[in-house]
């Protein structure tokens, strides 16, 4: 699989319009398949890992500051919930 990444500038709303037809994809390539969460999820964290080594070292950095706020507020609501059993 040959991958490219583009270097145009897109507005806020191109971002976000991009991003929510790539997550649609992602969606329907998974829809009606019976996955464990966390293998989806460590999958993500490979194509995520894959894209940053494309970005330049302040985009890097920009990216990694985002992921790891997003982690951070993960963890505090994951402290918080009721206890979940897993099958």
């Amino acid at each position: 699989m040959e991958s490219s990444f583009a270097a145009t500038s897109l507005t806020k709303e191109e971002f976000q319009q991009a991003a929510d037809a790539m997550a649609a994809e992602f969606f329907a390539v998974l829809q009606g398949r019976t996955l464990r969460a966390t293998v989806v999820m460590e999958a993500l964290m490979q194509v995520y890992r894959f894209s940053a080594d494309h970005l330049t070292p302040d985009a890097k950095a920009a990216t990694y500051m985002g992921m790891a706020a997003f982690a951070a507020e993960q963890a505090h609501a994951a402290a918080h919930q009721a206890p979940m059993t897993t099958h």
